[in-house]
């Protein structure tokens, strides 16, 4: 199969199939790797506009230890039984919040068939705890939010520079684009290029306040529980699927015309390549970022291997087969996971998470050949 470089002539809404390009053995085998995607708390210690209350807070409660490590076990057990190994990604909120969160890092690093450990983090926890965490570590992705004061984001670059020395864990660096920050982000850029830092930049999903504080009541902080979050989770999906209507005219609201012109033709220049697009007689490499900017992350009524090749865990426990949601909860990390054994059909107008869009997937049956 070619590998064509030269994209410029490619007609990227041609393809008929996707598969991972997130590593090189994700690459060659698709199939015998699990990628869990873990949202392992809302807590954090930032408050940014585009993040909503489904995602963050400061008060939510942390997810036991003991449930964390258990499934940790049986993921690692039925990876066996399957001969497949796993990936976990830790989200937040911000992972480090957790009381307990470097002791599940090197826990999890033990397992004998973890392939890869990895945590996206917003960068504002100690140096030295980062060098101690990435001894368990993959790759640390960290998040630069241009909402914080300059110099806040000045010491963060700094922290990354360091943090770039150390050789057995890769860095990536997430640079979220702000509206009004384009200067900021253009010194940024040139500042992480110049250090060889691999970062792309991300475009935000407009924020809709109206429609998820429609659905979304914040209960008395002192009393929030884990068995009450049934609403949460069925307001979020309805509150996720309203994020993604209309997302073409909200990004015009959002952005100006100058900086949406950045976001779609300077963007990728940073970007590597971390999904394979399938054609019928050649493939070509992306960053998922790129489909996003060409709203080409479209996939209703496709062949998706959501839960055989990822699963998502809410911050409440709940495992679910992907960040969509798709095919509805299949257990709890406390308790017994009903393990799919088919793909699904998509059902969603737009994909917007990385870990979902560069899940295996086909337009037909008929070009599984392809992406196997």
């Amino acid at each position: 199969m070619t590998i064509v470089k030269n994209m410029e002539k490619i007609d990227l809404s041609k393809h008929i199939g996707i598969t991972s390009h997130e590593s090189p053995e994700q690459a060659k085998n698709n199939d015998r790797i699990i990628n869990v995607t873990w949202f392992i708390g809302k807590r954090c210690n930032f408050d940014c506009s585009y993040c909503s209350d489904f995602v963050h807070d400061n008060y939510s409660p942390h997810v036991k230890k003991e449930d964390i490590l258990n499934f940790i076990d049986n993921l690692d057990t039925k990876c066996q039984e399957m001969n497949k190994k796993f990936k976990i990604v830790f989200t937040g909120g911000e992972p480090f919040v957790h009381p307990n969160f470097v002791e599940v890092l090197e826990y999890c690093s033990k397992k004998s068939q973890v392939y890869q450990l990895g945590v996206v983090t917003n960068g504002s926890l100690p140096l030295k705890l980062y060098n101690h965490s990435m001894n368990f570590l993959n790759f640390l992705t960290i998040s630069v939010h241009l909402e914080r004061p300059r110099t806040e984001t000045e010491d963060l670059i700094n922290k990354i520079i360091e943090l770039n020395s150390t050789e057995t864990c890769f860095l990536n660096i997430n640079i979220m684009a702000l509206p009004g920050r384009f200067d900021i982000l253009n010194t940024i850029a040139s500042q992480l290029k110049k250090e060889n830092i691999k970062f792309i930049i991300k475009k935000i999903n407009p924020p809709d306040i109206e429609n998820y504080k429609e659905h979304y009541v914040q209960k008395d902080k002192n009393d929030i529980h884990y068995e009450s979050t049934d609403d949460y989770l069925t307001n979020k999906k309805t509150w996720h699927k309203k994020l993604k209507n209309n997302l073409e005219e909200r990004y015009k609201e959002y952005y100006s015309e100058k900086e949406l012109e950045f976001l779609n033709f300077f963007e990728n220049q940073y970007n590597w390549p971390n999904m394979k697009l399938h054609f019928e007689n050649n493939s070509i490499l992306v960053n998922n970022s790129e489909l996003i900017t060409k709203n080409l992350n479209k996939w209703m009524g496709w062949i998706c291997f959501v839960g055989l090749n990822s699963l998502y865990i809410e911050y409440d426990g709940s495992v679910y087969r992907g960040v969509c949601m798709e095919g509805g909860k299949i257990g709890k990390i406390n308790d017994k996971c009903v393990w799919p054994k088919e793909p699904v059909i998509c059902t969603q107008k737009v994909c917007i998470c990385s870990p979902d869009m560069c899940t295996k997937k086909v337009k037909d049956i008929k070009y599984l050949g392809l992406v196997n």
